[in-house]
């Protein structure tokens, strides 16, 4: 509702409406009333833009985002990655005044630099994201949900391809050789390896074992901050030590953390192992599919091995159903 006020003989008309609060001042009172009729309109509409909340821009809302993560401890490397790149390329721009053809112009400008569509669609889904946050506050559109369309018929985004790499028994104990002589300061990869098969377990859970999350009497692990599509802080799930994973861990050192290392240092001798041993194309999460395709062929059911994977979805699990052929026969023997 406007109201219109006479001030030291200008006319100041107030507009409160929709969460919006914005005056002005006039020489007439026709003049006033005209500006309120108008903004009131523009809020109706959702058009209407003050100067105030144009002012905002999406670095703000970055910044003021990371703060939100950073107090809850909900930051992920990947994301930060992103908002790095969301900053460099719209950063500058006013968060109310972003358009799909802002996002159209810098998914274009990443994808000419050699990034995938798979990293770019995630990548907007975080600036979706950053909108949501910045809704709250301001009259922020969806700028994101505008251009989704046409990045897609564009091929500009994609979803992620699912990987189905195993690595072969030749390829693993090629692997086992190469650590087996100590080239300097090495760290225990092999046992890394095997116990990231043993369990499915992820290397950031990994590295963050620590031997009090450890049931000596149970052989149960607790994996701290499971990975979760919503929720991972406080995600903490107890896994049983199958297979040769719990002799692997009986053999480290004993102190805070089972495995007391660097995950980028662990991945950087993973990668360097593989390129000595002219292994093409495995990652380290890959042994994470190798270690659920075990369990499926020693014939255990998906619920069974969801316990172990923690997958929630069994759906998402059916993948790592790619048994090997020759795995059928010991099946058929038992």
């Amino acid at each position: 509702m406007a109201s219109i006020q006479e001030r030291n003989g200008r006319w100041r008309a107030f507009v409160r409406r929709k969460g919006e609060s914005v005056s002005e001042s006039f020489l007439t009172k026709s003049a006033a009333k005209e500006w309120a009729r108008r903004v009131e309109s523009q809020i109706d509409r959702g058009e209407f833009r003050s100067a105030q909340a144009s002012s905002v821009t999406l670095a703000t809302v970055i910044d003021d985002y990371e703060k939100e993560l950073r107090a809850s401890n909900r930051r992920s490397k990947t994301k930060l990655s992103a908002y790095r790149m969301l900053r460099q390329g719209l950063g500058a721009l006013s968060v109310v005044a972003l358009t799909a053809d802002d996002v159209l112009t810098h998914v274009r400008r990443r994808r000419a630099t050699g990034t995938g569509p798979a990293t770019l669609n995630m990548e907007i889904g975080f600036l979706d994201e950053l909108l949501t946050y910045a809704r709250m506050k301001l009259p922020v559109g969806n700028p994101v949900a505008d251009a989704r369309p046409m990045l897609r018929r564009l091929h500009l985004i994609a979803k992620p391809k699912e990987r189905t790499r195993r690595p072969t028994a030749l390829e693993l104990e090629r692997l086992r050789d190469y650590w087996r002589f100590p080239r300097g300061k090495e760290l225990p990869m092999t046992a890394i390896m095997d116990f990231a098969i043993a369990t499915s377990m992820r290397l950031g859970e990994i590295v963050r074992l620590r031997w009090a999350d450890i049931d000596h009497e149970k052989k149960l692990a607790l994996i701290r901050d499971s990975k979760h599509p919503t929720d991972k802080i406080g995600n903490d799930l107890w896994i049983p030590l199958l297979g040769d994973s719990w002799d692997i861990l009986l053999r480290q050192p004993r102190g805070e953390l089972v495995f007391p290392f660097h995950r980028d240092a662990i991945s950087r001798a993973f990668l360097r192992a593989c390129k000595a041993c002219a292994i093409d194309d495995l990652h380290f999460h890959d042994l994470r599919h190798e270690g659920a395709s075990r369990l499926f062929e020693a014939g255990l059911q998906i619920q069974q091995v969801a316990l172990v994977t923690r997958h929630r979805d069994w759906k998402s699990l059916k993948r790592y159903t790619n048994l090997k052929p020759e795995a059928l026969h010991e099946l058929l023997r038992k």
